[in-house]
């Protein structure tokens, strides 16, 4: 949600390229981002995500293309003039300063009368919770607080786009789940648009209006969180974005507007799904299914599911879930399901070596 009344921008970044020696960095990227918009760059290493950011920010220069800011091309633009505010993984805190000093720096250097620094590090402290830390000096915080100063730091010049880098990467998980829901309060109330580079994919779902996937250089897909995960434009998309099962089909036949499809090494299972542009008998194609999607039953499911048979082989507690493994004749990757803790009566209950059913709903799969 944005707050209309804030300063802030759109960035766009059109044909950028980026090269180091041989290695191309960043392949001809184009990407818009409204203002207020919350958007994480998600990738593994090496993905191009901080060359992204950094370029972005102005630490970095593109070897072609342009980035714009607002309606500002600001691709020669020198970084203290773009408008930014910037949170490293390291915080980059002044140690010999105490957390509102740290704060008011960024004031400090545009001139600001004090009388009005100090209306301004009052009103940000207040909303990252740190009123009552105001005089501690940075080595006497934890990871969390320190955190909020670099945060606060960053947002009590207004800027018109903020950019993290791995902001909650060095904190614990239980730390780091607490934080994103700070971060994502403040960025809502302030409607700041924000860029995100991160490598973890719960962190990327639960912040984000849309995530960007980049993989070697490239942009792979863009879109809301539930749309990515949802329906994931390749394969790549779908495993790094939470556990999947791959199942490998052969188109056998066209019914209407359905694929009929048979898995390989599963004689005699048939299944279905929805028609896609070139789709045609012969061709291989490979069907996404998260593991929640998929129910278990001792008895086959009627035709309106999706159906494999097999045995379970692996049952494995996680806490809100149980996760079961099961293998099916002829296939060597076995299918993972997620079952709820709570709820049906057989939950948790099944034994290892158990013949069951595997069935999910066509809207619950995806071809790639």
């Amino acid at each position: 949600m944005v707050n209309s009344d804030t300063h802030s921008a759109p960035v766009s970044l059109r044909g950028v390229t980026r090269t180091f020696g041989d290695h191309v960095a960043l392949h001809p990227m184009t990407l818009d981002i409204q203002a207020g918009e919350f958007v994480s760059l998600l990738g593994p290493s090496g993905c191009g995500k901080t060359t992204t950011l950094r370029i972005v920010a102005g630490l970095e220069s593109t070897d072609a293309g342009s980035v714009w800011i607002g309606n500002r091309d600001v691709t020669h633009v020198s970084p203290n003039r773009r408008g930014l505010g910037m949170v490293f993984q390291n915080y980059a805190l002044f140690p010999h300063m105490s957390v509102a000093e740290n704060i008011a720096f960024g004031l400090e250097m545009s001139r600001m009368p004090k009388a009005e620094i100090e209306t301004q590090v009052a009103r940000i402290i207040d909303m990252v919770h740190l009123s009552q830390f105001a005089d501690r000096m940075p080595a006497k915080l934890s990871g969390g607080q320190q955190q909020r100063v670099a945060l606060a730091r960053s947002l009590v010049t207004n800027p018109a786009v903020l950019l993290l880098d791995e902001p909650m990467a060095a904190l614990d998980k239980n730390l780091r789940e607490t934080m994103q829901y700070e971060l994502r309060q403040i960025q809502e109330t302030l409607g700041t648009t924000t860029i995100m580079v991160t490598h973890d994919q719960e962190e990327a779902l639960s912040l984000s209006d849309r995530i960007v996937v980049m993989d070697k250089g490239h942009l792979l897909q863009a879109g809301a969180p539930q749309e990515i995960y949802d329906a994931p434009a390749n394969r790549f998309v779908s495993e790094f974005l939470g556990a999947s099962n791959l199942i490998e089909c052969e188109v056998t036949g066209l019914d209407g507007d359905e694929a009929v499809l048979s898995p390989r090494g599963m004689s005699g299972v048939t299944l279905r799904a929805a028609m896609r542009p070139g789709i045609a008998a012969g061709e291989a194609v490979t069907l996404s299914v998260r593991p929640e999607r998929i129910s278990m039953s001792q008895a086959q499911p009627d035709s309106s599911h999706q159906a494999v048979p097999g045995t379970i082989v692996t049952h494995v507690f996680r806490g809100a879930s149980h996760a079961y493994q099961i293998r099916m004749n002829g296939v060597e990757t076995p299918i993972l399901v997620y079952e709820q803790a709570t709820g049906h009566p057989e939950t948790g209950k099944r034994n290892i070596g158990s013949k069951v059913w595997a069935h999910w709903a066509s809207e619950g799969q995806t071809v790639l």
